[in-house]
C-alpha cells in the first residue's frame, strides 16, 4: 500500500476516536477520506473495478480490520460511514455551498457537523434549484425578461443611429467637397447641409481671423481708411 495511503487510513483512524469526543465535521472529513482511500486500496488489491464483487468486500473487511476506531465506527454506523464518504468525494461542491449557507444563516452553518445532516440538506437544496430551473417562467418573469429585450435592442438601435450620423458627416466632408475646391462652393455646400452651424463657423472664423491680426496693422488700415474718406 503506498504510503500517502497509509497515512490517510491511520488520520482516518484517529479521527474516528475523536469524534466519540467532540463530534466535528473536519472528523467526519478526514473519516471520509480514509474509507474512501480503502475503497480504491480494496479494488486494487481484489483486481475488480466495483465494490460489489465478493473479492472487494473480502479484501475491504481485512483492510478495515487493520484500523480498528475506524471499523468499529463503520460497524455501528455504516449509514454515517457512507455519508462521510460521500461528502468528502463531493467536498469541492460541498464546501462552496457550505460558505454560501454561512452567508445567510451563521449559527445554522455552526451546528451543521454530521455527515448525514449535510449531505441530506445538500442534496435537497440542489434538488430544489433544479426543480426550479425546470418550471416555466412566471408571468413576472416573462416581463421582465421582455423589458430588457426591449431595453438591449433600444441601445442598440441608438448606437447604430449614432454610428449612421458619424458616418453621414464622415462622407460630406470627405465626398462633397475638398480643400481644393473654391471657397464660394464649399460655402454653399455647408449652408446646403448645415446651415446653423455653417452660420456659427463662418462668424466664428472671422473672430479667430480678427483676433490673430496684429493692432498696430488694424490700426494702420483704419487710417488709410479715414483718409480715403476725406479725400
Amino acid at each position: 500500500m503506498p504510503i500517502e495511503a497509509r497515512e490517510e487510513i491511520l488520520e482516518a483512524n484517529l479521527s474516528a476516536r475523536m469524534l466519540a469526543r467532540a463530534p466535528d465535521r473536519n472528523y467526519w472529513l478526514a473519516v471520509g477520506r480514509g474509507l474512501s482511500r480503502l475503497r480504491i486500496e480494496a479494488k486494487h488489491q481484489a483486481g475488480v473495478n466495483h465494490d460489489r464483487h465478493p473479492r472487494y468486500r473480502t479484501r475491504f473487511r481485512l483492510l478495515l480490520n487493520r484500523v480498528p476506531d475506524l471499523a468499529e465506527l463503520f460497524q455501528k454506523d455504516a449509514s454515517s460511514a457512507q455519508y462521510a464518504r460521500d461528502m468528502y468525494e463531493q467536498w469541492a461542491e460541498v464546501e462552496t455551498w457550505l460558505a454560501a449557507l454561512a452567508l445567510i444563516d451563521e449559527k445554522t452553518i455552526t451546528r451543521l457537523n454530521h455527515p448525514r445532516v449535510i449531505m441530506q440538506r445538500f442534496s435537497a437544496d440542489h434538488r430544489e434549484k433544479a426543480q426550479r430551473a425546470d418550471r416555466p417562467p412566471t408571468a413576472l418573469q416573462r416581463s421582465t425578461n421582455r423589458i430588457d429585450e426591449l431595453t438591449t435592442e433600444r441601445d442598440n438601435l441608438e448606437q447604430e443611429n449614432r454610428r449612421l450620423r458619424l458616418g453621414q458627416e464622415n462622407f460630406l466632408e470627405g465626398a462633397s467637397y475638398t480643400w481644393q475646391d473654391a471657397a464660394e462652393d464649399i460655402a454653399r455646400i455647408m449652408l446646403q447641409a448645415y446651415p446653423t452651424k455653417a452660420k456659427r463657423v463662418f462668424a466664428a472664423g472671422m473672430r479667430l481671423a480678427q483676433a490673430r491680426t496684429p493692432r498696430t496693422a488694424r490700426v494702420r488700415r483704419g487710417r488709410r481708411g479715414n483718409h480715403t474718406e476725406e479725400e
